[in-house]
């Protein structure tokens, strides 16, 4: 990521949407059946662990981060966000009865996370909104980030990484709401650690295909030596209960189109190909392929780059090149789509909840979920047979996962999206799709956070 666009579309993917009880943050997979499909994610660098700084109108509250025996009362010293260890830099918070904090983050190479805090809140609540607006109108203004409902800290969460001086300062305001004249409201701070996750890690140390991602349980995989072009490995299963990732990434940074070319084979078969290398990551990724093909048995892979389209292994300086495959047995079948029955999103772990998922039915055109519960509530849809969708939380139409136009038409698949998470004391989510897609099959995914 070198430019401000590329912060705007990390921006994007972490922002939330049109209502104030949403946030959208579109890291999860939206999938077609029968269609092998790619799925790109965002991108991590590796950076030196430095202290935040920060400016922000608070104190440091001792007792929010050192742990004197109640430990609601205290900000970890490290936490795991998305499989990665972070661990605490710095505290802030108001005093007792002030109903707002600002804080500025400075844009960082490294990995950083947040977590609110919380003591005397009693009924209240807390909104952590973002409050970035840039020069050129491009505005995120008083959009919640996270929300507190009870004492304690809550999961922490993921922030966007930035690569140089064009990309602005976040800016987030914490604002409170009832509470009592005892009510104190934070943020923790975290930057990651060096440490990795278990997995299988590349020449280097610093990219790593995780062994547990979600419901997914790494099966094989390998990186290329540094200078090669081409890597190879081997698994056993059905290729059709599986999913595969090929990996490149660049020192100089990715590029979205174009060569190099990442190409990917099973048993030799014709590649799937796509344009472009990614910037350094840490994440490897849990699997973003997949194959409608029931075969058993042993299997080999073959990653490679090119300089065109499933052309000849071609190498390029800065290069960090693999491949694995993951175990997707476990999937949940929902509308002819393959569904995820457990899922990491912005730095819990999800659990789908099959008793609250909810089906269209004949006839019908629309299709509504409430929230009013007091800890999030992560939601996706599982389709088949539809043009077109458009996904509204009270009427707003989201900003990052508003739905699809299906171009293939209605024969062409199902269609998997999970990324609207509505925060605490949410609001109502609703799928809409046209009259003309008769023989529909909709349903909202109801995900809850994993204890």
């Amino acid at each position: 990521m070198n430019t401000l666009d590329d912060l705007r579309s990390t921006l994007a993917v972490h922002a939330p949407g049109e209502d104030a009880a949403l946030l959208d943050r579109a890291s999860a997979v939206r999938s077609r059946v029968r269609v092998v499909r790619r799925r790109r994610r965002a991108s991590a660098v590796v950076g030196a662990v430095a202290a935040v700084a920060l400016v922000a109108a608070g104190i440091v509250l001792p007792r929010l981060v050192t742990d004197r025996g109640d430990s609601d009362l205290a900000a970890a010293t490290t936490v795991i966000v998305d499989g990665f260890e972070y661990r605490l830099v710095r505290v802030v918070q108001t005093k007792p009865g002030q109903k707002s904090l600002d804080v500025d983050v400075p844009r960082k190479d490294s990995d950083q996370a947040i977590a609110l805090l919380a003591e005397g809140l009693g009924d209240g609540r807390a909104t952590l909104q973002n409050a970035y607006d840039d020069s050129e109108g491009d505005s995120w203004k008083g959009k919640p980030g996270d929300r507190i409902v009870k004492d304690g800290a809550n999961p922490a969460i993921p922030m966007p990484v930035y690569f140089d001086d064009a990309s602005p300062d976040l800016r987030f305001r914490l604002e409170v709401e009832a509470g009592t004249a005892r009510t104190q409201v934070g943020v923790a701070f975290y930057e990651r650690t060096g440490r990795m996750p278990k997995g299988l890690v590349a020449p280097g140390g610093k990219t790593v295909f995780r062994q547990q991602v979600g419901s997914r349980r790494l099966l094989g995989g390998a990186f290329a030596e540094p200078g090669e072009a081409e890597v190879t490995f081997g698994f056993t299963g059905r290729i059709d209960q599986t999913t595969l990732e090929g990996l490149c990434t660049l020192s100089t940074g990715g590029s979205p189109d174009g060569p190099p070319w990442v190409n990917l084979a099973i048993d030799g078969s014709g590649p799937l190909s796509w344009g472009g290398c990614r910037g350094p990551a840490e994440d490897a990724g849990s699997g973003s392929t997949r194959w409608d093909d029931p075969r058993g048995g042993r299997h080999t892979v073959r990653v490679w780059v090119s300089e065109t389209a499933g052309g000849a292994p071609h190498a390029y300086p800065g290069m960090t090149l693999g491949g694995a495959v993951y175990d997707d047995s476990a999937a949940v079948i929902v509308n002819g789509a393959r569904v995820d029955p457990v899922i990491e999103f912005d730095g819990r772990v999800w659990e789908l909840d099959r008793t609250e998922i909810v089906r269209s039915r004949p006839g019908r055109h629309s299709l509504t979920f409430s929230s009013s519960a007091d800890v999030p509530v992560l939601l996706g849809y599982a389709t088949d047979h539809v043009t077109r969708l458009d996904a509204t939380i009270d009427g707003a139409v989201s900003s990052t996962d508003g739905g699809f136009t299906n171009g293939g038409g209605r024969e062409a698949g199902g269609v998997v999206s999970v990324s609207t998470l509505l925060l605490p004391v949410g609001g109502t989510y609703t799928l809409t799709w046209p009259r003309r897609d008769v023989g529909a099959g909709v349903a909202i995914l109801v995900y809850r956070p994993r204890d």
